[in-house]
């Protein structure tokens, strides 16, 4: 289909102008996958992700975006189970965690900082479907050591822009979409 050609087109356009590991993942079944990753062509440290690994909602960005966006029932679903510890970062009860998705929810992106992998920092928005719900995010992966204060600010903004696009080819409605170019 054109819309998945475009979305893919999107998603390494994003891995492009970062440099840095992008996917964009889905959610099936309580689970968060990997729907299509990009390495990161730069040369030295990077991101590696496993296309076959599940994120988990609780310690990845690209979780937390979701959680932040997603249905009441998605998250009960969610803290009914244990959640692991990945890192001394992860946050591993409902309180700690939801306090992120509230965040993720007023700015429109998390950042998962060593939450899941102690030198790995994410930036994710969540993407919506046609019928207005959350059905996944689209994250950049970067290692802790390239990131400063400018490169992030403009990671967030690309990731928005890029997840708002992919929003936009799925169908979804305007007022799910984020709008570009709000400063957080």
């Amino acid at each position: 289909a054109p819309a998945n050609h475009a979305i893919s087109n999107l998603v390494q356009k994003l891995a492009l102008d970062t440099g840095e590991t992008t996917h964009l993942s889905r959610y099936s079944n309580g689970r968060l996958i990997h729907g299509k990753i990009v390495n990161s062509q730069s040369s030295g440290v990077r991101v590696h992700l496993d296309p076959n690994e599940e994120l988990p909602l609780h310690a990845t960005a690209s979780g937390i975006a979701f959680l932040s966006v997603c249905h009441a029932e998605i998250l009960d679903q969610t803290f009914a189970r244990l959640l692991t510890r990945y890192t001394d970062t992860t946050p591993t009860d409902r309180d700690s965690v939801m306090l992120l998705a509230n965040q993720a929810a007023d700015l429109g992106f998390a950042v998962g900082d060593g939450t899941y992998e102690a030198d790995a920092i994410g930036i994710a928005a969540p993407v919506f479907n046609v019928t207005g719900e959350a059905c996944g995010s689209l994250a950049v992966s970067t290692p802790r050591s390239r990131l400063n204060d400018n490169k992030k600010a403009h990671i967030i903004d690309l990731v928005r822009r890029a997840a708002a696009e992919i929003s936009w080819h799925q169908g979804a409605p305007k007022t799910k979409q984020t709008a570009p170019g709000k400063a957080p």
